[in-house]
């Protein structure tokens, strides 16, 4: 009986444990923010910047700037426009990526490039940047000064923002000589700036790795039966280890070669990964239905009080863990 309390009490001290750890739970909407629909975020150490569908908010030590372009406001009888307060092309945010002192802001209707220390933007789009033939762009990484542009409908494009030149991926390796690149939608990018290493997840196509100037496409269709599904959509690195988040569960993949799959049976109850980031070692991931994460290739578990929550985004900031939610704000642990 005595072993059996002793059992009870450590329990309850872990749960507490664990309880504790992520109490801290604060949950920012409309007021502070353009809208309660956070698509996306990104860091720079000193301010976090969280895109939504309603524009773009900075978040600066305590306050919140917005930043919006004109957008309609629907009435009974007429359709009123408010204007914009900001440099921002179209305020549905889809990501953001930094390279020096610019801000580049993925949008549905092209790419701002954003001063902060200035609050002087410019942007890019298909009618005044002929290579870009396309609005929707869906995601960037930057590699050195060369930013990779992904695309929901015209695929994937670099630009060397030193020298301002656009190449189009697509076109380029139409040949098949340095392996090709033939996905239209993309999802997610991620790039370990190292060894030069790429990925990009698309939308119909599975996965894209370019090394040492070549392509390589690995899909479900091409006999990798360890990828449950050809819709990649979110990435992320741990060391050798890449994590792949596909609409049917969470892949591992191990010094490029070796898989291993995540899913219901592991206790992950909505397995449509959304988002992954790799903070201190640990790996969180994102759910339709709550946050997980991974220590030392346990099984996932899931952090409390979040199942409730479809998480689009996580970031780490001020110490803090934030998550963007759709439809219920900008969440911090």
């Amino acid at each position: 009986m005595k072993r059996i309390f002793c059992l009870l009490i450590i329990t309850a001290m872990c749960i507490l444990v664990v309880a504790e750890k992520y109490d801290d739970f604060s949950v920012f909407g409309r007021g502070e923010l353009t809208s309660s629909f956070v698509r996306c975020l990104y860091s720079d150490g000193y301010r976090l910047f969280i895109g939504t569908d309603r524009g773009l908010n900075i978040k600066d030590g305590t306050k919140f700037l917005q930043k919006y372009a004109d957008y309609p406001v629907f009435e009974p009888n007429s359709v009123k426009m408010v204007k914009g307060n900001s440099f921002l092309v179209n305020n549905m945010v889809n990501d953001i990526e930094r390279i020096g002192e610019k801000y580049y802001v993925a949008t549905d209707g092209g790419i701002s490039v954003y001063k902060y220390e200035s609050d002087i933007g410019t942007n890019f789009y298909k009618n005044n940047l002929l290579i870009l033939d396309t609005n929707y762009i869906n995601a960037l990484a930057k590699l050195g000064d060369r930013l990779f542009v992904g695309t929901a409908d015209k695929g994937l494009f670099t630009w060397d923002t030193s020298g301002d030149t656009w190449r189009h991926v697509n076109k380029d390796t139409e040949k098949g000589s340095m392996g090709k690149f033939d996905a239209l939608s993309v999802n997610c990018i991620k790039v370990n700036e190292e060894d030069g290493l790429v990925i990009v997840g698309s939308k119909y196509k599975g996965l894209y790795i370019y090394k040492d100037g070549t392509w390589r496409n690995i899909n479900k269709k091409l006999g990798m039966s360890m990828l449950p599904s050809d819709e990649i959509l979110s990435l992320e690195f741990q060391g050798d280890k890449l994590w792949i988040g596909t609409n049917k569960g969470l892949v591992l993949l191990v010094s490029g070669r070796r898989f291993k799959l995540y899913k219901e049976k592991n206790g992950i109850k909505y397995p449509v990964i959304l988002s992954l980031k790799n903070i201190n070692g640990k790996i969180y991931f994102g759910t339709g239905r709550g946050l997980y994460y991974i220590d030392e290739d346990e099984n996932p578990q899931m952090v409390p009080d979040t199942e409730e929550y479809r998480i689009l985004d996580i970031e780490l900031h001020d110490d803090m863990i934030w998550l963007a939610t759709q439809n219920n704000g900008l969440i911090s642990l």
